[in-house]
């Protein structure tokens, strides 16, 4: 016979059921039944990795219900990646033929596109005292001596016109000593011998003679194209005359008054500062002196004889 016994319950004595006790079981041992938001702060901090997988859950906000929610950390990036697409722009590289028309500014240059645009030389450095030069299409680097149809810095002839925008062409600032010129010069034939820095004057054979002021019914000089003359030389020689332009020669006096007019002189070949008062003198202006000891050689078109 089976007999029953009825156990009494006292005032804190509860009974646990068989689905609590599997509760009980499965509890860690690490709750220390105070589990307030610091303790489990400490708690998260503990279980630090370095580097999120894919894999791996993120907790989020807690629901109106107060439930913690999860989310994988793919999709964390997911989403990230949605929200800041609509923040920034998309890096688009440019082309060469892009940065060749310079049209579009929403696009970055790469050192590839650079040089392969046009518009920046693509040649690497070469031998110095070569330049770059454009054949419609690229760059080139080459000798400027070494291509018959560039004229080099060191001068040369030209067989096409110069034609001056707004701009101007300047003389030499500052002459750097005696026998030194810049301005407009051209190649000549020598009438007799003639020294560097001494005034002449275009003969009717086409030779370049001495000048002088004296009308003494021998020269004639005085009212014809006048130069100064650049190389010294003989009769036939070839030499170089100054027609316009900023000159020093030992030969001239040895000192300008600035401002001040330079005349023909009564000694063949030589200029004076003082305007000549003999009988039978012709008077003519062949320049002006811009400093002590240079003139500008620009000769009158006009002269008179005196009386």
């Amino acid at each position: 016979m089976v007999q029953t016994k009825t156990i009494n319950k006292g005032a804190d004595d509860n009974f646990v059921t068989d689905a609590e006790k599997t509760v009980i079981g499965n509890t860690s041992g690490m709750n220390t039944g105070d589990e307030t938001a610091t303790r489990l702060g400490a708690l998260i901090g503990g279980a630090e990795d370095a580097t999120p997988n894919d894999t791996d859950f993120v907790a989020t906000s807690l629901t109106a219900a107060g439930i913690l929610k999860k989310i994988t950390w793919t999709n964390v990036k997911a989403f990230l990646k949605t929200y800041f697409d609509t923040l920034y722009s998309t890096a688009v590289k440019a082309t060469g033929a892009e940065l060749d028309t310079g049209t579009d500014d929403a696009k970055f240059a790469t050192a590839k596109a650079t040089k392969d645009s046009h518009n920046v030389p693509n040649v690497a450095p070469s031998t110095d005292g070569k330049v770059l030069t454009s054949n419609g299409t690229d760059w080139v680097s080459e000798v400027p001596a070494g291509d018959a149809t560039k004229l080099p810095l060191a001068g040369g002839t030209m067989t096409g016109d110069i034609q001056l925008g707004e701009t101007d062409i300047k003389l030499d600032a500052v002459l750097s000593g005696d026998e030194k010129w810049s301005g407009i010069v051209i190649a000549v034939t020598l009438g007799s011998t003639v020294a560097q820095g001494e005034v002449c004057f275009l003969a009717s054979d086409g030779k370049w003679d001495k000048n002088d002021g004296i009308l003494d019914g021998t020269d004639t000089g005085f009212s014809k194209q006048l130069g100064i003359c650049l190389v010294a030389g003989d009769d036939t020689d070839a030499s170089e005359m100054l027609l316009y332009g900023k000159v020093r020669s030992a030969g001239f006096p040895p000192t300008f008054t600035v401002g001040a007019p330079v005349y023909l002189d009564d000694t063949a070949g030589n200029l004076v500062v003082s305007q000549p008062s003999t009988t039978n003198f012709a008077i003519r202006i062949c320049g002006y002196a811009i400093t002590a000891t240079d003139l500008l050689f620009n000769p009158s078109n006009d002269y008179i004889v005196h009386s």
